[in-house]
C-alpha cells in the first residue's frame, strides 16, 4: 500500500504542530518545573491530545517501517529492522502514557504543594517527566533510529536519497545522545532537523521503492 509512507509523513505533521503548539510549553525545554506543571494543568486536555496524537504518529511509523520491509522481500536484516523499531514503539507509548495518563495528575500535586520547588511533590513530578523522557527520547528514539539503520543497509539508495536518510539517522542517534546527557538544547536542534526532514522523506520513499518482485517457481 503506497499510501502508507503519505499517510505516516500526515500523521507526524500533526504531531509536529502539536508539539509546538500544544505540549512545548509543559516540557522540559520550559527550565521552571513550576511552570511546567501550571501549564499542563491548565491545558490538561491539549496536553493529552497531544500525546494521543505522537502515540498514533508511532504506530504510522511501524506501519511504515514494515511497509519499507516489504519492499525488500523481508530479508532477515529487514525483519530485525522492523522487530527492534517495533520494540521501540513499546518504550515510546509508555513513555506517552505516562505524559498523558499520569503527569497531569503528579502536575496539579505539585502546583499546589506549598513546599515549591524543595516539596516532594514537584520532585516526583520532575522525575515522572524525566521517566517519561528516558522512555521516548532515548530507548525508543534510539530502537527507531537502529532499526532505520538496518533496513537502511539492505536497501539500494541513489546517492541523493542516501544522504538524505542517513542524515535522518544521525539526527535520531544524535537526540537520543543528548537526551542521555541531559542536553535539552541538543534534543531540540536534533529534533528540529529530524522531524521536518522525517516529514519529507517519506513521501520521497513512496516514490523511490518499488515493491518487491513476487517469487517464483520453476516446473
Amino acid at each position: 500500500m503506497k499510501i502508507i509512507p503519505y499517510l505516516c509523513a500526515a500523521f507526524h505533521l500533526i504531531a509536529v504542530f502539536a508539539l509546538a503548539f500544544a505540549i512545548r510549553g509543559g516540557s522540559e525545554v520550559v527550565p521552571d518545573p513550576l511552570e511546567r506543571a501550571r501549564y499542563v494543568v491548565e491545558h490538561t486536555a491539549l496536553w493529552q491530545i497531544g500525546w494521543i496524537i505522537w502515540m498514533a504518529s508511532a504506530a504510522s511509523l511501524i506501519a511504515f517501517y514494515f511497509w519499507w520491509a516489504s519492499r525488500l522481500s523481508f530479508p532477515g536484516l529487514a525483519v530485525a529492522g522492523v522487530c527492534i523499531a517495533a520494540c521501540g514503539m513499546l518504550f515510546d507509548l509508555s513513555g506517552e502514557t505516562i505524559y498523558a495518563a499520569w503527569l497531569p495528575n503528579l502536575a496539579a500535586e505539585a502546583i499546589h504543594d506549598p513546599g515549591n520547588v524543595t516539596g516532594e511533590a514537584v520532585v516526583r513530578f520532575t522525575r515522572t517527566q524525566h521517566l517519561g523522557t528516558t522512555l521516548t527520547a532515548i530507548f525508543a528514539n534510539g530502537l527507531y533510529t537502529l532499526g532505520g539503520i538496518l533496513l537502511t543497509l539492505k536497501t539500494s539508495f541513489n546517492r541523493f536519497m542516501s544522504v538524505v536518510t542517513w542524515t535522518l539517522w544521525i539526527c535520531g542517534a544524535a537526540m537520543s545522545i543528548s537526551a542521555i546527557a541531559g542536553n535539552t538544547t541538543g534534543i531540540v536542534v536534533s529534533s528540529t532537523v529530524l522531524f521536518p526532514l522525517f516529514i519529507l522523506w517519506c513521501p520521497l520513499m513512496a516514490r523511490t521503492l518499488s515493491p518487491a518482485p513476487a517469487a517464483t517457481t520453476d516446473g
